[in-house]
């Protein structure tokens, strides 16, 4: 069985997302892009930011995913350098 790629420390989603997720009625959402982004699935970011990516895994700097859900909704997930902790946002709350 395959293992996640890092630790994802504590996991906190902002109000923003919880909120537009909920009005949506995706809240199960939130757990999809969280499997997705410890196995190392960087979503919709660009070649470059996947490669850098890759090697702050290996270098245990922060790490950043993209996932473009329908009707242009976009979440953000930032795992801190040190795995401590990983926030779900909106773009706007970056």
């Amino acid at each position: 069985m395959r293992k996640p790629l890092f630790e994802m420390g504590r996991t906190l989603a902002t109000a923003g997302v919880m909120a537009v997720l909920e009005e949506r009625g995706q809240q199960d959402l939130l757990q999809s892009v969280l499997h997705r982004h410890c196995y190392g699935d960087w979503g919709d970011v660009d070649e470059d930011d996947w490669r850098a990516n890759e090697q702050a895994l290996q270098d245990n700097e922060r790490l950043v995913s993209v996932y473009k859900v329908d009707s242009g909704l976009r979440l953000w997930i930032i795992t801190e350098a040190d795995r401590c902790q990983t926030t779900v946002m909106l773009p706007e709350e970056y």
